[in-house]
């Protein structure tokens, strides 16, 4: 499928927003877990690889994350392992959301984490009412 000007239009945009946030886009594995574990520190970091590869009875993937992640900049390098299927899930999802007739008065973000696509909507939306929902 190729993209259309709108589409890459947005694509740069969100991109931008994303790297502006703390995401890493197109980062090498390797570039990412030194600096995850220099921010979480050393045991922090075992402790979530631990909990998110099911080693905790009852805590596995997102909710480890819940319990592990202190601050927005390390959710952000944490998503930044699946920036580019953020990148895309949201220019998708703008794409859709520009196409409604009439424009959407308002959008609801659910399971938003920090927030980070909901802010970028109320840009491209910027007359919607935007609100972002998640259990944290």
């Amino acid at each position: 499928m190729t993209k259309t000007e709108p589409q890459k239009h947005l694509r740069k945009e969100f991109s931008s927003h994303l790297k502006t946030e703390g995401f890493k886009i197109s980062a090498a594995h390797n570039y990412l877990e030194r600096r995850i574990k220099k921010l979480m520190g050393a045991e922090r970091y075992k402790a979530y690889l631990e909990t998110s590869d099911n080693h905790r009875a009852n805590v596995v993937g997102v909710d480890a994350l819940y319990q592990t992640v202190r601050s927005q900049e390390e959710a952000h390098l944490l998503f930044s392992y699946q920036a580019e299927v953020i990148l895309e899930s949201g220019v998708w999802l703008a794409t859709k959301l520009a196409e409604l007739d009439p424009a959407p008065k308002r959008i609801a973000d659910l399971g938003c984490a920090t927030g980070t696509m909901t802010r970028w909507l109320a840009k491209v939306f910027a007359t919607a009412h935007i609100v972002g929902f998640d259990r944290e």
